[in-house]
């Protein structure tokens, strides 16, 4: 009888705060349109806190009985929109947070007050849906003027004063929420193209999976891998008097050489290497002015961050792998704080390439929600300064080619991680008039001829994103997508087979017969690239959750689902492969260390799902050891900071099925 009373009063409150949710909607729009409104009058006494709010309006509610008795959701025993149960926190042991009363001071983190927790014009409200009640965050962003602060719910003071949020927390703390982001399996809408990695870990995939793993625990696992993967530290918002201090003019300099001489990104030259060291020196000249442009103030210290996480990398054992990256952070975040006035103040071509350099650097901190919204920022502003359009100055003049280069480079590492995730197209290739240019300034460190194959190899991997969501979206018959799958395969073959013999994927590399000018980890950026894109391509046949055609009625279908099958794994097996040769350290990017290596591991896990009984079954569990012992090692030279367990646990999963087959 008690339960069903409370049962009764749980829908009665949560009606109620279905009514208060939309008297605060429309405070926010009214506040929005600036119509000046009493919180007093909209407002009221809540009792309950807001646990599942969206911008879109969807009301979900975790209620909190005043007596501390009762904890329970209003919706408890049924599942949610997404397939989820709702989360049920621990009345007892969790420290609430209650809303301040009108003109109560609230904190909201890095020491930033307000009035009350509506006193700002513009709120959008993100809220966590599969947290426990105290690292419920939420993400507001405000006028520039206003900075940016964050609010913590349910603690009364900040339990990270750094600003780092928790690993639970983080995917909906860049303006995300799980319900929204492809980076959360759970929320993974089937229409949506999933990206290499997370599309077995979509809700289909794992309900695959699960139907041929008996009682296994995958779904588990595939949460464990996205925490592990969304869950890198982000930066908290910082004032110029919290900015860490540039170096003094030694120091700079050897990190501006570390940069040049030791970042991966100097081969596609984003920023030369003469002009920068020219205008470095007249920094120093004349010292730090109160007017520095925040272009360049950006890019210097994008800089120093990368080369100061270099330098420190080459004695990675005896400083620390967690160390050589803190210590290049505190230079990425001073180049961070002024973002705004990268992308709305008037600026130069100094503020692309520090957006660009700023993504670079955040491939070393395994957080692809930054990667993707700094690399975004940075084609839009170089759409918005003409640098994909072809120029009226001569076709020799070396600062038209600069700026055809810097383009480039951030297409062809935007279009990377459109392939890798998800992610659509940030730009529209028909718009794109700008050539490839064929030499490299003096004293730059564009390696024009490795730079030329990876651009070419790009431009078709953004057409075989198009034409996957095109697929998703347009009625086609299984011919017509089997007509499309053919001919973009034929075109990475025919970019393949236009290679040098030496650097060709699909053929073992050779480190001692790289071409003059070539460094490994490039060849393998080129292999990996390349591997993506077949993938991406055939997983349309290949992934049986992917795809809603019936095999069993068209035999063209089912001998193009063998096909697809068989040209991933072969691709899955090279990408493990190549694990050999990695060298792992602190600046190493996460397409190197973490993501493609997890790509072939998934791959290659798939197929054996599929096809236990093959004579081939053993070796590709062998292939799938080498990766978790990959991610063993670069858990020990972490200290256990970028640590991975579920690899093992899905090799145990892998073998499992494979017995019982």
């Amino acid at each position: 009888m008690r339960a069903r009373r409370v049962r009764r009063s749980s829908i009665q409150n949560g009606r109620a705060l279905e009514q208060r949710l939309a008297q605060l909607e429309d405070l926010l729009r009214q506040r929005q349109k600036g119509d000046v409104v009493s919180e007093e009058r909209t407002m009221g006494q809540p009792s309950a806190t807001l646990s599942h709010c969206t911008q879109r309006g969807e009301k979900q509610t975790e209620l909190y009985y005043s007596d501390g008795e009762h904890f329970m959701a209003d919706l408890m025993d049924t599942p949610s929109s997404n397939g989820l149960s709702h989360h049920v926190g621990n009345e007892k042991d969790a420290n609430f947070w209650s809303p301040p009363q009108m003109g109560q001071s609230m904190n909201v983190g890095d020491g930033v007050t307000g009035e009350s927790m509506f006193g700002w014009n513009d709120c959008l409200f993100s809220f966590d849906n599969n947290i426990p009640a105290l690292e419920i965050g939420v993400s507001l962003p405000f006028p520039a003027h206003t900075g940016t602060p964050k609010l913590a719910f349910g603690s009364p003071k900040p339990s990270n004063p750094a600003g780092i949020l928790s690993r639970a927390s983080f995917c909906n703390s860049i303006g995300h929420n799980r319900r929204s982001s492809i980076l959360a399996p759970e929320s993974t809408d089937d229409s949506c193209t999933p990206g290499l990695l997370l599309s077995i870990c979509s809700p289909a995939g794992i309900a695959w999976v699960s139907e041929r793993c008996v009682a296994s625990d995958f779904g588990h696992c595939a949460r464990m891998l996205m925490v592990d993967i969304c869950g890198r530290q982000r930066p908290g918002p910082k004032s110029p008097e919290d900015r860490e201090p540039e170096p003094d003019q030694a120091t700079a300099w050897k990190y501006c050489k570390a940069y040049f001489e030791e970042a991966l990104e100097s081969v596609m030259g984003i920023v030369y290497r003469p002009d920068f060291e020219a205008r470095l020196r007249v920094h120093f000249a004349h010292g730090t002015v109160a007017n520095d442009d925040p272009g360049w103030y950006a890019l210097r210290n994008a800089v120093y961050a990368s080369g100061c996480r270099a330098e420190y990398s080459k004695a990675c054992h005896s400083v620390g792998f967690e160390e050589a990256q803190e210590r290049g952070w505190r230079y990425f975040e001073n180049a961070l704080s002024i973002q705004s006035q990268l992308l709305y103040g008037q600026t130069e071509i100094t503020a692309v390439q520090a957006l660009i350099a700023m993504c670079f650097f955040t491939e070393g901190l395994g957080n692809p929600t930054l990667e993707y919204l700094l690399c975004s920022n940075a084609l839009l502003l170089a759409q918005a300064k003409g640098l994909h359009r072809r120029s009226v100055s001569p076709s020799n003049d070396p600062q038209e080619h600069h700026r055809n280069w810097l383009f480039w480079a951030i297409y062809c590492y935007a279009t990377h991680l459109s392939c890798l995730w998800g992610y659509a197209p940030v730009i529209n290739d028909d718009t794109i008039t700008c050539g490839i240019p064929s030499v490299a300034g003096e004293s730059g460190t564009i390696n024009t001829q490795i730079f030329t194959h990876i651009i070419k190899l790009c431009r078709i991997s953004s057409t075989i994103v198009r034409q996957i969501t095109a697929m998703k979206t347009l009625s086609q018959t299984p011919e017509e997508v089997i007509s499309v799958i053919s001919k973009l395969h034929s075109q990475l073959t025919a970019w393949r087979d236009a290679l040098p013999s030496s650097i060709q994927p699909d053929t073992p590399i050779d480190p001692s017969q790289l071409p003059l000018g070539y460094h490994l980890h490039h060849l393998m950026f080129l292999h990996y690239t390349y591997y993506g894109s077949v993938m991406l391509l055939h997983s349309t046949f290949a992934y049986p959750w992917n795809s809603s055609i019936d095999s069993s009625q068209n035999s063209n279908v089912s001998g193009q689902i063998a096909t697809s099958t068989n040209i991933i794994i072969t691709a899955a097996r090279n990408m493990i492969l190549a694990t050999r040769y990695t060298n792992i350290n602190a600046s190493l990017p996460g397409w190197l260390l973490l993501y493609y290596p997890l790509v072939g591991f998934m791959n290659a896990f798939f197929y054996v799902i599929k096809h236990p009984n093959l004579p081939s079954t053993r070796s590709d569990i062998a292939l799938m050891d080498m990766v978790v012992g990959h991610f063993g090692h670069l858990g020990f030279l972490s200290a256990q900071e970028m640590a991975f367990s579920f690899p093992r646990q899905i090799v145990m999963l892998a073998s499992t099925r494979a017995k019982k087959a």
